[in-house]
């Protein structure tokens, strides 16, 4: 998995800041694209050490789903703390 980009900001209405970023598999089969995977976490970490690991816990996760054979989603959202 790599970070293509990732954006915290405080959504709309909202009183915590987020964290969306998008993802994508580097190691597609021959003839085969992948698509970005959007990630929005909540709340964001309160330091960029700590939205650093939640951006890597989140590539952890989306690691994990592939290891168990199933396709990622378009979207995932998540609380990591």
């Amino acid at each position: 998995m790599f970070l293509e980009e990732s954006n915290v900001s405080r959504p709309f209405g909202g009183t915590e800041q987020e964290v969306v970023a998008l993802f994508r598999y580097d190691s597609d089969p021959a003839g085969e694209k992948s698509e970005s995977t959007l990630v929005r976490i909540h709340p964001a970490g309160g330091s960029s050490d700590a939205v650093l690991e939640q951006l890597q816990n989140s590539a952890d996760r989306l690691a994990t789903i592939l290891e168990n054979g199933q396709r990622l989603q378009r979207i995932y959202s998540w609380k990591i703390d």
